[in-house]
């Protein structure tokens, strides 16, 4: 599934407001039962429905965003590559539990976008 876009965030000055909001507009479903209170989002669409997640800014930002995660098989030298290619790194790559991988960068226009390495 590499490239394929797997995961969408909107990270919130205030998640739990946005989780409300978004649960009762979309009737989206949240579970925030992780170390993190990360709103883990079923947007109830079916099979093949991207998942995502609504949350407060990380801690020690104050980052408030949307965007959406591309899967890719070497994080890092995707990473490398954009960053040749005139892209800024907005978030530097970190483990996740479970052994995946995430980073964020800013294309050479501006826009906040994942990778992730499962």
């Amino acid at each position: 599934m590499e490239n394929a876009v797997v995961h969408f965030e909107i990270i919130s000055s205030d998640g739990a407001k946005a989780r409300d909001f978004y649960g009762k507009h979309f009737d989206w479903a949240f579970n925030t039962d992780n170390p993190l209170n990360y709103g883990a989002t079923d947007t109830q669409s079916g099979d093949g429905n991207i998942r995502g997640g609504v949350a407060d800014a990380f801690p020690g930002s104050s980052d408030v965003y949307v965007t959406f995660y591309i899967s890719v098989n070497d994080i890092e030298k995707v990473l490398n590559d954009l960053l040749d290619d005139g892209s800024s790194i907005a978030m530097p790559v970190m483990k996740l539990p479970g052994g995946s991988k995430m980073a964020q960068f800013f294309d050479p226009f501006g826009s906040r976008i994942g990778l992730l390495q499962s």
